[in-house]
């Protein structure tokens, strides 16, 4: 599947948001280590592969990394993207996406809310 979402292929790589009048910078070691969090800590919890540590697929890893690489310039503990809207055909693993999403920002740091 090919995915259109774009991402830089260097560290440090910026981009300028004209409207809200920020900076973003791209921390592909950000988005590594939070897909690789979600691979250390969420298991498949039903099915053939129960107990399992979920393995994403390209487009997913390429979402994730999307959704918590993009950072504001100068306050790097900010993601670029508070929301995030994902459609695909059924089977394809949205709810075990939003599930470790929710899990990661509810564990990952203090002070989230996550609403569901």
């Amino acid at each position: 599947m090919k995915t259109s979402i774009w991402l830089p292929d260097r560290a440090g790589a910026r981009e300028h948001d004209s409207v809200r009048g920020l900076e973003y910078v791209w921390r592909p070691d950000i988005a590594h280590q939070v897909v690789s969090w979600m691979g250390a800590h969420l298991r498949h919890v039903k099915g053939p592969d129960t107990g399992k540590p979920v393995i994403w697929s390209p487009w997913q890893s390429d979402f994730f990394s999307a959704l918590y690489g993009w950072r504001v310039y100068g306050h790097e503990e900010w993601c670029r993207y508070r929301r995030a809207f994902l459609e695909v055909p059924r089977g394809n693993g949205k709810t075990t996406m939003v599930a470790g999403g929710a899990v990661k920002r509810l564990f990952g740091r203090r002070g989230v809310m996550v609403i569901g």
